[in-house]
């Protein structure tokens, strides 16, 4: 490999480690206070969404059925 090639791969190599520590971490690690304070678990992650959004979605269908006769 040529000396610019090693220097870019390297300085490439510098930049995503400085973007993980002072912007990914950060965030993930404010991501994590913030699920923590809702009271959001990994299980309610991986689990069907039954909040208020899902019950306007099933009584606009539910209309839509009436409003068509089916």
């Amino acid at each position: 490999m040529s000396i610019a090639k090693t220097v870019l791969h390297k300085f490439v190599g510098y930049l995503e480690a400085q973007a993980s520590e002072l912007n990914w971490k950060p965030r993930c690690s404010a991501t994590i206070a913030w699920e923590q304070t809702q009271g959001i678990s990994a299980k309610n992650k991986t689990s069907k969404y039954t909040g208020p959004r899902a019950i306007i979605v099933a009584q606009s269908q539910a209309l839509d059925r009436t409003a068509t006769g089916g």
